[in-house]
């Protein structure tokens, strides 16, 4: 099993220093009042991959901390198991409580603390401390300080380029008017309102190879300064994040725990939920608060948020729709959100098989959009190869273009209108001929 909870807040903390023996803890023990300064010991603060952990002590050689989760009252403690004096307990627990909001403060005590064999003195720790809190002094003078070296939830990192994602959809995802149409004013219209009562929730549905991971990755792309990279971008996969359906409940915990704690970090916080037709239903309810018209949740607003979710399913109705419109001699193009919409959400409502089923972020309209992925025709597959061609830097090979497009599956299986696979299996062809 997967477990989400090490992603709210980074990987567990833990010592460098083997466990003590228990002769070792009792020889400890015994050093009332001086063990603290005879020792060798180091407070030390872990800086997360993704985000400031939080404080962890490591004292006296005695302190196994593996697999801990601290918190400053947790630090604190450990400091009064290494007999420290209750002054400076008081204020570690005091910076340790400042560490998420100010980043730098670890840096500097990180720096400042640590020990390399030698015992920490009350006047090191002052030191420390006084460093600590002169480089916080800084930071509020020149916030940006931090920002320009380290990913924040600022505008330098976070910001929508609604041209140059109305650009990428226009000329990178083939055959799909009403996606491009629906998701440019969608993600464009809630990031400029500055008071949305609600987090965006868009749910797009299709066949596979239609465009939607690709769609997905163009609003993280356009959205934030490291696009996919982002801290603030979090996706999941159904098969992969939650495979057993008897752990059901625990995935729940995590779930809204890992949402609580990424919203928490940075407010305009990317959700994507990969394969929604494979998740175990009654899973994603667990998260309908935080969907919801509330302001906030246990201090918490969720309105700046954009949760994502990709799905198969409804993807035939999408299909009989299309071919529809062409066995009445219909473009395409003129197939409008209202052939589709309520169709498409009422058949993943009643799939027993999705992870939608009878969900009630549906039955409570909390699906802002259900955005249709249309099936792909064959001029849209060679459109795909030559876009792939050109992002490899290649020259349109018409010979390879046609030789990738006809050994494509198509149905009807007559008419072979429309790709069966989209253009998933087009990067590996080319692989082949290339």
């Amino acid at each position: 099993m997967i477990s989400i909870a090490g992603s709210q807040t980074g990987h567990p903390a833990s010592c460098s220093m083997s466990p003590p023996s228990s002769a070792a803890r009792n020889r400890h023990s015994g050093h009332q009042g001086q063990g603290f300064h005879k020792e060798q010991r180091a407070l030390r603060l872990l800086w997360g991959p993704r985000r400031l952990v939080g404080p962890v002590v490591c004292c006296c050689l005695q302190v196994d901390t593996t697999g801990a989760r601290f918190t400053s009252d947790t630090a604190a403690q450990e400091l009064l198991h290494c007999n420290a004096s209750e002054d400076l307990v008081a204020r570690v627990k005091k910076i340790a409580m400042r560490l998420h909001q100010r980043p730098a403060l670890g840096i500097a005590l990180a720096l400042s603390c640590v020990s390399t064999g030698n015992a920490i003195e009350p006047i090191s720790t002052s030191i420390a401390v006084g460093m600590a809190a002169a480089l916080t002094g800084l930071l509020a003078i020149y916030p940006n300080m931090l920002c320009s070296i380290h990913e924040c939830c600022q505008e330098e990192w976070v910001a929508m380029n609604s041209t140059g994602l109305k650009e990428t959809l226009e000329a990178k995802l083939f055959g799909q008017h009403l996606a491009t149409q629906i998701i440019l004013k969608a993600v464009t219209g809630f990031v400029n309102n500055k008071k949305p009562k609600k987090p965006l929730v868009l749910s797009l549905h299709g066949w596979t190879g239609t465009g939607k991971n690709l769609v997905s990755q163009m609003i993280a792309e356009h959205l934030y300064r490291k696009g996919m990279q982002s801290d603030f971008v979090h996706q999941f996969v159904s098969t992969a994040h939650f495979p057993h359906a008897d752990h059901i409940d625990t995935y729940k915990d995590q779930l809204q725990q890992w949402v609580r704690g990424n919203v928490t970090s940075c407010a305009r916080s990317l959700f994507i939920f990969d394969e929604m037709d494979k998740m175990h239903p009654g899973l994603i309810d667990s998260i309908k608060p935080f969907l919801d018209y509330y302001e906030t949740m246990d201090g918490v607003s969720y309105r700046q948020a954009i949760f994502i979710f990709l799905s198969n399913a409804g993807g035939e109705k999408i299909t009989r729709v299309a071919l529809d419109f062409w066995n009445e001699g219909k473009k395409r193009e003129e197939i409008q959100l209202k052939d589709l919409e309520t169709a498409v959400s009422l058949e993943v409502f009643n799939n027993k098989n999705s992870g939608f089923w009878h969900t009630s972020l549906i039955d409570k309209n909390l699906v802002d959009f259900f955005v249709p992925f249309l099936p792909l025709e064959m001029k849209h597959v060679r459109m795909c190869v030559k876009e792939e061609l050109k992002s490899r830097n290649k020259k349109p090979d018409e010979e390879i273009v046609n030789t990738v497009v006809e050994e494509m599956t198509y149905f009807p299986r007559e008419e072979k209108i429309f790709s069966d696979k989209g253009c998933k299996t087009v990067e590996k062809k080319l692989d082949y001929y290339l």
